[in-house]
């Protein structure tokens, strides 16, 4: 049988005031011209109507029971920051240039922290972004890197290489060299991204082998690492 593949991300769970705030925002068409938007109807592409960070694109689907032991590291209750919007290229292997993303970068703010550290002989597991996404990778799950967003393997002005992974919130595809218009109206409405608290605590599995109608799996633990480098 061959191996079916998922997405793995974290979305804030938002009160039913700020869910239609952002709303109003995401399907402002003044600000999102529908004659911009690459691939409208395409869930896939078009206007992304959810807050959500994608930690793995292409993982082994699995029973959702399976996930449960990676949490037991690295995943504790903890909020990331809205940063900038910024637009991104998406090209091919050939070099064509398909469509362009525009986004918000999400910071961590334990960046770079290891993966477990020391402290009074007391073994911590910082939970940084990175580290959750490695846990995964040392767990022996599958991955398929074909999944992986297109924009994220494309080398972007002023980079020497693709970043291969972006912490972002993805606000919309928009057609080849038309996504900093949308980029200069969103600017324009002034909107603001942190009145949004972007607290994560649980992951959520797109799809898994059980069909459960619940596809998520929330974090045991609280952090106690944050600071901790």
């Amino acid at each position: 049988m061959p191996v079916e593949y998922t997405t793995i991300y974290v979305e804030p769970f938002l009160k039913a005031e700020k869910r239609n705030v952002f709303n109003g925002f995401i399907t402002d068409s003044s600000i999102f011209l529908p004659r911009l938007i690459y691939e409208p109807d395409n869930p896939n592409f078009g206007v992304q109507t959810k807050i959500k960070m994608v930690l793995e694109y292409g993982i082994e689907k699995k029973n959702l029971e399976d996930y449960v032991p990676v949490l037991s590291q690295n995943f504790y209750r903890k909020r990331l920051i809205f940063g900038d919007v910024k637009v991104a290229i998406a090209k091919d292997s050939t070099g064509t240039h398909l469509y362009d993303v525009v986004y918000v970068e999400i910071i961590d703010d334990m960046d770079g922290v290891r993966p477990s550290v020391n402290i009074n002989n007391v073994e911590y597991y910082p939970s940084s972004i990175e580290n959750m996404r490695n846990r995964f990778v040392n767990s022996g799950f599958l991955f398929d890197d074909n999944l992986t967003p297109r924009f994220m393997k494309t080398i972007q002005a002023g980079e020497d290489r693709p970043a291969d992974y972006v912490k972002a919130v993805i606000l919309c595809y928009a057609l080849p060299s038309q996504g900093t218009k949308i980029y200069r109206r969103i600017k324009k409405s002034k909107f603001n991204f942190t009145q949004f608290d972007f607290e994560i605590d649980r992951i959520i599995v797109q799809d898994s082998l059980d069909n459960l109608t619940a596809k998520y799996v929330v974090f045991s633990q609280r952090t106690i690492t944050d600071g901790v480098q």
